[in-house]
């Protein structure tokens, strides 16, 4: 009897070492999960805060409210255009926000620079903008890669349209670097006319036919495909709409979704049927 207990705890102990094992597992794919959320969010945020300096720039170029080269953008943020004038181009826009961290009204923390190269203000048709980055940091994240912006035409609603090229993207965080490239469409929804700026309110969404490609922390290749368009727009800080498949190597799919256009921060993965609502964007 006492040899069959001893088996029996054996079992026992066996059994949940194993399912301890699972939810490691489980844990490790929302780590990558996590991962992918802070960078979708930052990088979509990048491109949010782009479009609203060049907003400002054009405001500040056509009503020459400003004899000097710059001008306070948001975010606590330096911004300087070169040349200072509405007919030379290409020009030359650094947006720098210190060395030290300043807290915007997003209540993000940035340092550093984003520097934005652009042969026209976004309402010409011409407009193509390559964005860098010298030692920016986010929440402490350093973002490096380019980014490149095009402009491709109006949608059959009218909508402007541009290509969104995430060159070798790569997101050093605590936990360690995250990779990134993807192609997008990115269509401007709302607070886009061809005859007038209106940096107040803007929104944008963003799709792609092709997968995103990447490496988590950890060294693990993953894909990822957009489901639902990932809406963004600056009046929020966070993607407020949206739907990802995640596919980390020789792990299960994960189902990214950044909610139905509320404003929040709440993002819910789901996993083996399994639905994980207490994710945030940093």
């Amino acid at each position: 009897m006492k040899r069959n207990a001893g088996i029996f705890l054996v079992v026992f102990a066996l059994i949940a070492f194993l399912v301890a094992c699972d939810k490691d597992d489980e844990k490790a794919d929302l780590k990558i999960s996590k991962q992918f959320i802070k960078a979708e969010s930052f990088f979509n945020n990048v491109i949010s805060e782009v479009f609203h300096n060049i907003f400002l720039a054009y405001e500040v170029l056509r009503n020459e409210s400003n004899g000097d080269n710059f001008f306070t953008g948001p975010q606590c943020a330096t911004t300087s255009i070169f040349p200072f004038d509405t007919l030379t181009w290409p020009k030359e826009m650094l947006i720098d926000y210190g060395d030290t961290n300043c807290f915007g009204t997003d209540k993000r923390y940035r340092r550093g620079g984003v520097k934005i190269e652009f042969t026209h203000f976004l309402p010409d048709s011409l407009f193509k903008a390559i964005i860098s980055f010298d030692n920016f940091f986010i929440n402490d994240n350093k973002v490096i890669g380019t980014i490149a912006l095009e402009r491709k035409g109006n949608s059959l609603e009218g909508q402007p349209l541009f290509d969104v090229k995430f060159k070798e993207m790569t997101l050093i965080m605590a936990e360690g670097t995250l990779s990134y490239k993807a192609e997008r469409l990115l269509k401007w929804v709302e607070g886009f006319r061809e005859d007038l700026y209106e940096a107040e309110n803007f929104r944008f969404e963003m799709s792609a036919d092709k997968a995103v490609v990447g490496q988590s922390a950890k060294g693990r290749p993953f894909e990822a495909v957009i489901l639902v368009p990932l809406q963004y727009n600056n009046t929020c800080a966070w993607i407020k709409k949206g739907v990802i498949e995640l596919q980390p190597y020789e792990k299960e799919m994960e189902t990214i979704d950044f909610g139905s256009a509320i404003c929040n921060d709440k993002v819910a993965v789901t996993v083996n049927a399994v639905v994980y609502d207490n994710l945030i964007q940093p």
